[in-house]
């Protein structure tokens, strides 16, 4: 049975791929041509509601300009960011010389905890919607200036007048859909000054080269016609794996009020021993995964900064499923059974 872990789906139609080929004979594939990156943002605010889109080169540069964009002239303003997240955003306060500290995970949602986040107007936070999932709160008119990390949540529907002041997508690779690599990133506020960044900053400089390719942003225009089907799909297999693991792995609780789409589904093991006794099974029955996301306090780097018991939970007992979306309903079937096998 042939399972993808988290392999791009590319489908495409021949009118689709004879655009691509044809913008592609033209041999000028750069930011030059603004009309091809315009039609993808226009394309994105229309399928996702997400006000003011810029196109840019991946989430971690979109993640980079929210947080460069939210410090303005504040050099020294804090981020305050989940431990439990991939390491960008992390990365980002690094290069901008911020102070950072970390917040632990929620035991339910692994979410950053909110109710333990200061809510400070030199405060900046940085919010990830783990595997998808959102806080069931409202994010706007906070003291802080809230960036939401929403690299795993395309697909999902909300109520986006709850969400972040900046709001970040990814559009990597391994992600619902793809433009090869490349990003989103979305603001009522801040959408000027973010472009402006991506641009070398424009004529005050201070910027970068952030911007999406025209030949990324016209993959991506294509992706987006199948977004819906994509999401249906990734809805189905989450649904899958809980109704047929729910008894022996415990799943991420998803708040209500919205269409969930995971990019992934992530589960937790009775304890690290029974993860890897099941790991071994589906290394030796050929099926993918991954671990799950490693706490960042765990990192060399950020080695000082504290313990994060949740997190660290998590993170022990924790794996991360095979959620390609070129998976059939069968392949998912069938990786429901190997780990069955391996808690016997």
């Amino acid at each position: 049975m042939q399972v993808y872990l988290d392999d791009a789906n590319l489908s495409t139609t021949d009118e689709n791929m004879s655009e691509v080929k044809a913008f592609m004979m033209l041999g000028q594939v750069t930011t030059k041509f603004d009309g091809v990156i315009h039609g993808f943002e226009e394309a994105f605010h229309e399928a996702t509601g997400f006000p003011h889109p810029v196109a840019v080169s991946s989430g971690s540069m979109g993640l980079l300009l929210a947080m460069r964009a939210a410090a303005g002239t504040m050099r020294a303003r804090k981020f305050i960011l989940p431990v439990l997240d991939w390491i960008s955003s992390a990365n980002a306060a690094a290069m901008l010389g911020a102070a950072v500290s970390f917040g632990d995970a929620d035991p339910d949602t692994w979410l950053i905890d909110m109710g333990a986040v200061p809510n400070h107007a030199d405060h900046t936070v940085v919010v990830s919607d783990l595997f998808g999932a959102r806080h069931d709160i409202d994010l706007r008119g906070r003291k802080t200036v809230v960036i939401e990390d929403a690299s795993h949540t395309l697909g999902s529907r909300y109520n986006n007048d709850r969400c972040g002041d900046i709001i970040v997508h990814s559009l990597n690779g391994n992600k619902t859909i793809t433009a090869g690599s490349g990003g989103v990133v979305s603001s009522r506020s801040h959408w000027e000054e973010i472009e402006r960044l991506a641009r070398h900053g424009g004529m005050v400089g201070g910027g970068f080269n952030g911007r999406m390719t025209a030949l990324n942003a016209l993959i991506a225009s294509q992706q987006m016609k199948f977004l819906t089907g994509f999401s249906r799909i990734k809805q189905r297999h989450n649904q899958i794996y809980r109704d047929r693991l729910s008894g022996h792995l415990r799943f991420q609780v998803v708040n209500p009020g919205g269409d969930y789409t995971p990019w992934m589904t992530a589960a937790l093991f009775e304890s690290e021993g029974v993860k890897n006794i099941v790991m071994d099974h589906l290394n030796q029955c050929g099926v993918p995964y991954r671990p799950m996301l490693k706490p960042l306090h765990l990192f060399p780097k950020f080695a000082h900064m504290g313990s994060y018991p949740v997190a660290e939970e998590i993170y022990a007992r924790g794996i991360i499923l095979p959620g390609s979306t070129k998976n059939t309903d069968e392949a998912i079937e069938f990786v429901c059974e190997r780990i069955q096998e391996g808690l016997k």
